[in-house]
């Protein structure tokens, strides 16, 4: 059986290029040269000569100021994958001459290097073919320049600039070299742009950012001293844990695969990704937490909010570091925190209110906690996370507080009007202790549009559900009636109690019962104790 033909330097050249989905991914290529090379600056540029018609000659270079190349260098590295048209074959695969490879995915006719070191200067022609030619220059070059050469439409000039800045920024955006397109740097802080918060840690090797984006979505960068080897927004089995994390790590220890389209998962790409958990769990929650009581804008705030949940699902809330942690603040101004909240959470009731008033300064001042702002959204997941057995409720739906009116802010027909209103709903078998009048009208308050309410004490904070206990009944113990002094009924009661007071306490009465238990015999008894008080002879 006849043995399979040895692979061509030409075929085994082309498998090599062909790993290069990108062709314009040999420009990271030659800038991870450059800077092995000692190069400090990279240029990289796309220039075009037009020859007539469609038709011109479109040049790549990309120069660097490294320590260029002897020739040793160039036939022991550069070449060995090569052909010379001059000296035979040299097959041997080199980590050098392997990047090298890439420039031939852009498909050029020629590609020139010019090189100098140690007194020698060099060029080295590559043809399309893949052959090459050495030949000795008369003037030495600053580092190495490499020009790709390729004749193309000029419809597809553009499609090539645009190809070679886009895979500089991709590739090379987080390197500490000099990089510049076209003159001018492309160069990016290492950082993550758009988060809502992050934190960076080095540790001598290792440089590390972790943070989140505003809609918790999962990001991860893998770097090689600032080149990039990897990116995605995708989790993988490995990273699962980190999701709803955006995090960049670059480390000399982190290695790509042959084919640049992930990293390979050691021992380092391992402790790099434990690196990031330590940093999520520790100063990114603290970072996080910190930024809340400053978020004044509500977007901002509810943002934050949901960040800071992903930190209490990750188990923030449990630790001691965190009980200090401020998360909202109250109506009367004072920050709430972690351990505040749940403290006061022991009342039973998380309330939120969206402005201060008497109510929520004495629910304050009676060991609740009252968070300023509505029931709802991220906030409101977060604080239920601390305190998840407390019933969460709107203030303005659960309590009350009126505020009594001094005798000397009296109408003048008040006690004609109170007096008569006593003896009216006595008549209908009220258990009555007092007739007070108050102002219902404060912030957010649930009973500016009620008529009057009841009240075990004048003045005191009570559940909304409690106002109507003007009840008959042996077991049934006596309220006061507070009165709404701002209604428009009850005003319109006023005036007429200075002529007809036992009408207007019939009417304040009728519009208190309606809707809560005015029956016709209940309305009879009330009439016929206002007719017997203003007209005691009219049966005599």
């Amino acid at each position: 059986m006849t043995a399979p033909a040895a692979p061509t330097v030409r075929a085994a050249l082309d498998e090599l290029v062909h790993q290069f989905s990108d062709p314009f991914a040999f420009v990271r290529e030659l800038v991870q040269n450059a800077i092995d090379a000692g190069s400090q600056e990279v240029d990289v540029d796309v220039r075009y000569t037009h020859e007539g018609g469609d038709a011109g000659v479109v040049e790549v270079h990309v120069d660097d100021y490294g320590e260029g190349m002897t020739r040793e260098i160039i036939e022991k590295k550069l070449t060995r994958l090569f052909s010379s048209s001059k000296e035979g074959d040299h097959t041997k695969i080199g980590k050098f001459g392997i990047g090298f490879v890439s420039v031939f995915a852009l498909d050029p006719e020629l590609v020139v290097v010019d090189t100098s070191r140690a007194g020698e200067s060099w060029r080295v022609i590559f043809r399309h073919d893949r052959s090459y030619e050495l030949l000795a220059l008369a003037q030495p070059v600053d580092g190495t320049k490499i020009t790709l050469i390729k004749h193309v439409a000029q419809a597809e000039l553009d499609e090539i600039r645009k190809g070679c800045e886009r895979s500089l920024r991709h590739w090379c955006r987080h390197v500490h070299a000099e990089i510049r397109f076209a003159g001018r740097s492309i160069r990016e802080d290492f950082a993550l742009p758009d988060a809502v918060c992050q934190v960076e840690a080095r540790d001598g090797l290792a440089h590390v950012v972790v943070g989140h984006g505003a809609d918790l979505s999962s990001f991860q960068g893998y770097y090689n001293n600032g080149l990039t080897l990897f990116e995605s927004r995708e989790c993988s089995a490995s990273t699962e844990a980190l999701e709803g994390l955006w995090f960049k790590i670059s480390s000399p220890r982190l290695e790509h695969t042959l084919t640049r389209d992930a990293v390979i998962q050691d021992e380092s790409y391992h402790r790099a990704l434990a690196q990031v958990a330590s940093i999520a769990r520790g100063p990114l929650a603290r970072a996080v937490f910190a930024a809340l009581p400053g978020a004044t804008n509500p977007l901002e705030r509810e943002v934050l909010c949901r960040v800071a949940c992903w930190h209490a699902r990750a188990g923030a809330l449990e630790q001691p570091e965190h009980a200090q942690a401020e998360l909202a603040r109250s109506p009367g101004g004072s920050g709430i925190t972690i351990a505040e909240l749940r403290r006061r959470a022991k009342r039973g009731f998380v309330a939120y209110a969206g402005a201060r008033s008497r109510l929520t300064d004495a629910l304050e001042a009676e060991g609740y906690a009252v968070v300023e702002g509505r029931r709802g959204g991220a906030r409101a997941e977060l604080l239920r996370a601390v305190a998840p057995k407390a019933e969460h409720v709107e203030v303005r739906d659960h309590w009350c507080l009126p505020e009594p009116v001094p005798a000397g802010a009296w109408p003048a027909s008040w006690p004609a009007l109170r007096d008569a209103a006593a003896l009216v709903l006595a008549a209908a078998g009220a258990k009555l202790s007092a007739v007070v009048p108050a102002r219902f009208d404060y912030a957010e308050s649930a009973i500016v549009d009620r008529v009057a309410i009841a009240q075990p004490e004048p003045g005191t904070m009570v559940g909304l559900d409690d106002l109507d206990r003007l009840r008959a009944g042996l077991f049934e113990r006596r309220n006061a009636l507070v009165v709404n002094l701002e209604h428009p009924a009850v005003k319109e009661f006023l005036t007429l109690a200075a002529r007809e007071p036992e009408i207007a306490g019939y009417f304040l009465a009728k519009a208190l019962r309606i809707g809560r238990g005015l029956d016709d015999a209940t309305d009879t008894r009330m009439l016929q104790a206002v007719m017997e008080h203003r007209w005691p002879n009219s049966n005599a």
